[in-house]
């Protein structure tokens, strides 16, 4: 992937690696938080962490209303999100640990070219998120691609193309979801379009029995 537009070739020293360079989630910028929910963490995990705190009251909640209560809570230090917190962590432990060893920004992005052309978006998403020190403009072209990724992933499911001609991250919940969630929202608009015809039947059933009922006065 080529560098964006005016971004220099300049190596930026970013720090050294150590622990204090890792944001936890609770401490990421909120408007990230949809995305890292949605990128890093599969919907059997997020399950997992509901049902071990018993957030969810109704146990059939759809994948959306699962992954909005993550997303709405994501800036809480509370217990459930600090396991959410540990499990991305550990998950992509590895990926992380090479993130940090890069001592410049230029680094990073070379690595971050790496991980999409590998399809290893996800892990490569929260070693550069989670990150301190890492400029705007690449947390906004990395954003900007796990963003167009995930509406690519959903062409794709109608037989579209995507960003990197056959390289898609197959490791992260974006695709499946959208697929689900498409598949939902078509599902819902056949039952508005039928409850709308059913409102009206019943309407005019009661504009008629109103009208039977006024004659035979």
């Amino acid at each position: 992937m080529c560098l964006p537009s005016g971004e220099s070739s300049t190596p930026t020293v970013i720090g050294l690696p150590q622990l204090s360079n890792r944001q936890k989630l609770w401490q990421i910028e909120s408007a990230y938080h949809c995305s890292i929910i949605g990128t890093c963490l599969s919907v059997t995990e997020l399950r997992q962490v509901a049902s071990k705190f018993n957030l969810m009251a109704e146990s059939n909640a759809t994948d959306y209303e699962l992954h909005g209560l993550f997303v709405q809570s994501a800036y809480l230090q509370t217990d459930s999100i600090r396991l959410i917190n540990r499990l991305l962590e550990e998950k992509y432990s590895q990926t992380v640990k090479q993130f940090n060893n890069a001592s410049t920004e230029l680094e990073m992005a070379h690595l971050w070219n790496e991980a999409v052309d590998n399809g290893d978006v996800a892990g490569a998403f929260w070693a550069i998120i989670a990150r301190y020190n890492v400029s705007d403009r690449l947390v906004q072209r990395v954003i900007g691609e796990v963003h167009m990724l995930s509406h690519l992933s959903g062409a794709r499911c109608h037989g579209g193309s995507n960003l990197r001609e056959e390289k898609m991250p197959t490791n992260n919940a974006y695709e499946i979801n959208t697929q689900l969630a498409g598949e939902r929202l078509r599902k819902q608009a056949t039952e508005i379009v039928t409850l709308r015809a059913e409102n009206k039947r019943q309407h005019r059933l009661i504009l008629d029995l109103e009208e039977l009922v006024a004659k035979s006065k």
